[in-house]
């Protein structure tokens, strides 16, 4: 007799073309085909089953030849359903408000990752990076820089030699054990108006244009600090890390989209579109506020650079790229300049 969970199947035994009509049902961990002449027993989790799907014939290819089909999809999936029960995936593809809601969770998951997990993965693979190799990267960016646009410094080499001085003092006296290696770079603007700017890059050069000198000409205290910020990334390798997470992003793309290519964009390219955080900036600032501490400098001189630079952006259309990865592109001045307000009267 047979079970009362049972169905009428067409069977076709994997050997010829003909057709057989039998009965199938499940039996503990089993699937019993029983017909004229064929009395078959497989175990259910050896079957391939097909998903559920709202129209079409269902078939299942049992192990070593055979075939189950049936025209009533129905009845099919509810029969299967008796013993299989009926995966999260398929259920979640037969509701459109599920299908909705795992889009948005699918989408939630890559803007995190891309917010959150590919700055993580970059900090932890800088450290891995050997110091000739961001040296390397270091010269080789300032070299691309140069290349397209920057020119040689055109302030008097005693002045470029007290400026260096002055901050190399000024690292010495806050970092009287350890010192992380870095050469400053007198650069002015030339196809590429960067302005007033500093910055660092991969392997501890810093870069200093002549139009900040400039800016800042009745106040070298401030362009000591500024320097400082600079080091500060040069420390927490912030650069290094820029570029790591622009290389990951487009790792990432290629593999979305399917091409490679894009991971091979250049560093100097990176670090002029892409900006510090806010996390990177305050590691840079708190440094700057060390080098000053130590120093004796108020920190009050950088709310003077915020001022002056505040002013100078403002002289620039938007369309004009003067400022472009200079601190005026930096973020939360306000921030900032509480930070290094609050920073002078905890030192008073």
């Amino acid at each position: 007799m047979l079970d009362s969970k049972s169905i009428e199947l067409t069977y076709f035994d994997g050997h010829n073309a003909k057709s057989h009509l039998v009965h199938a049902y499940f039996k503990e961990s089993m699937l019993h085909i029983e017909g004229d002449g064929i009395n078959r027993v497989v175990a259910i989790a050896e079957v391939d089953w097909p998903e559920r799907q709202r129209h079409g014939q269902r078939q299942a290819s049992l192990p070593n030849a055979g075939l189950l089909t049936h025209h009533d999809s129905v009845a099919w999936d509810a029969w299967v359903a008796t013993a299989r029960g009926e995966s999260l995936v398929v259920s979640w593809q037969q509701s459109w408000s599920k299908t909705l809601l795992a889009m948005f969770l699918v989408v939630g998951f890559v803007a995190a990752g891309w917010q959150w997990g590919i700055p993580l993965l970059a900090r932890g693979v800088v450290h891995f990076v050997p110091a000739e190799i961001e040296q390397q990267i270091g010269r080789e960016s300032l070299k691309q820089i140069q290349d397209i646009g920057l020119l040689p410094s055109q302030l008097p080499l005693v002045q470029q030699q007290k400026i260096s001085q002055d901050f190399n003092a000024a690292i010495a006296v806050a970092y009287p054990s350890q010192q992380v290696p870095h050469t400053l770079h007198f650069l002015r603007s030339g196809k590429w108006p960067i302005g007033p700017n500093a910055f660092a890059l991969p392997g501890g050069d810093v870069v200093l244009t002549d139009e900040l000198v400039e800016l800042l000409h009745d106040s070298p205290e401030t362009v000591t600090a500024i320097l400082a910020h600079e080091y500060g990334h040069v420390i927490h390798k912030h650069s290094l890390q820029l570029a790591a997470e622009g290389t990951l992003s487009s790792a990432l793309v290629g593999l979305m989209l399917g091409d490679v290519s894009s991971w091979v964009a250049s560093v100097p390219i990176m670090l002029q579109q892409m900006a510090y955080s806010r996390d990177l900036e305050r590691e840079a600032d708190e440094e700057s506020i060390k080098v000053m501490h130590a120093n004796r400098i108020s920190t009050e001189v950088m709310v003077l650079f915020f001022e002056r630079i505040k002013k100078q952006s403002q002289r620039h259309n938007a369309e004009d790229e003067t400022l472009s990865i200079s601190f005026s592109s930096h973020p939360a001045d306000a921030e900032r300049i509480a930070r290094f307000r609050a920073a002078a009267k905890s030192n008073r």
